[in-house]
């Protein structure tokens, strides 16, 4: 099967999510080719959440920072995603008129059974082999140009992808944003360890170009990286990644006293604090809201506030260079 209208086909040299990400919209944003494009991309390990999910549901932002692995919201639907060098990322970017989500999975689905395996879709948004997902796509459509983009899990490491999408809240204890949806997740070299990433890349490039052997073009050496500077700022910013989170509310024990435990109810409006009600201590509430408002959501301000306050009974002030680490630190990745 070939494209009705073939594709140049490009890969990204750089492994930084952030610049990825970043070329993967400026191209939706941008005319700069008169063919399809097709986009192809692997990132150092990293937690991708969907435009309207909520962060603490999806996974524990904290441990992530812990760990030096990025947190980024792209700009299309759907769940989270972990991503390493051992998953291939694609992106289809086309005009609107020229639009067909069902070729195009065709087409993926070709480049997967071109190394021997039959897939099946699944809720027109994700691929199967042998009952597992091996493949997930979201998409994003603008007033002149469409993006489908799509993981494929050739080589990814699965016990960290489940280790790094272990939420820090139950859907009990937060409420708020698109959940994802937990699937059985496998790689395409747990079925036949013969396939590699380099096998897999040259297989996209000759299906979508429709030509055999077709190499790929750096994208990097079409796309001035000054031109892609603002979208790298935004997509670092705290307020993309954690302000664009939907109002949401948390249930959150704490140990406000000795031997004494409450379930502390917090109201999120951009990824700050917005109001909170510990029932039973109208009082304690409102010292701690006086603390916290507008403050961004983390654990490590909220546990230092509680222990301020039961250790001088009264309202410690955050130091602001707590408060500036929360909000800068992607950009400083």
């Amino acid at each position: 099967m070939s494209p009705d209208i073939p594709f140049s086909v490009f890969k990204s040299a750089s492994h930084d999510p952030f610049i990825n990400l970043s070329i993967e919209e400026y191209l939706l944003n941008h005319h700069i080719f008169d063919s399809n494009i097709l986009f192809l991309y692997r990132n150092r390990p990293c937690v991708v959440i969907g435009r309207f999910q909520n962060p603490w549901k999806e996974c524990r932002p904290d441990y992530l920072k812990k760990n030096n692995i990025p947190l980024l919201r792209r700009i299309s639907g759907g769940g989270a995603v972990y991503h390493d060098k051992g998953n291939l990322n694609f992106s289809i970017i086309t005009k609107k008129n020229n639009r067909q989500v069902d070729k195009y999975f065709n087409l993926v689905q070709e480049c997967i059974a071109r190394v021997g395996f039959k897939t099946e879709c699944e809720n027109k948004n994700s691929l199967l082999v042998a009952g597992y997902k091996v493949s997930g796509s979201a998409f994003r459509v603008t007033s002149k140009r469409c993006l489908h983009h799509g993981t494929l899990l050739v080589a990814a490491n699965l016990p960290n992808l489940r280790r790094y999408l272990t939420p820090s809240f139950s859907h009990e204890q937060c409420r708020g944003g698109i959940s994802s949806v937990r699937s059985n997740v496998e790689n395409l070299n747990y079925f036949n360890t013969s396939v590699t990433m380099s096998g897999i890349i040259k297989i996209f490039s000759s299906v979508f170009s429709g030509k055999e052997g077709m190499k790929t073009g750096n994208i990097l050496s079409v796309i001035n990286y000054k031109d892609m500077k603002s979208y790298i700022v935004k997509n670092k910013s705290y307020e993309w990644i954690y302000g664009n989170t939907p109002e949401c509310e948390i249930h959150l024990p704490l140990e406000i006293g000795e031997n004494h435990r409450a379930d502390c109810l917090m109201s999120l409006y951009k990824g700050r604090i917005r109001n909170i009600i510990v029932p039973g201590l109208p009082d304690f509430s409102e010292v701690l809201l006086a603390s916290l408002r507008n403050i961004p959501f983390d654990l490590s301000i909220i546990e230092y506030t509680v222990k301020k306050m039961r250790k001088r009974n009264k309202y410690g002030k955050i130091p602001v260079a707590l408060i500036n680490n929360i909000t800068t630190i992607e950009e400083s990745r």
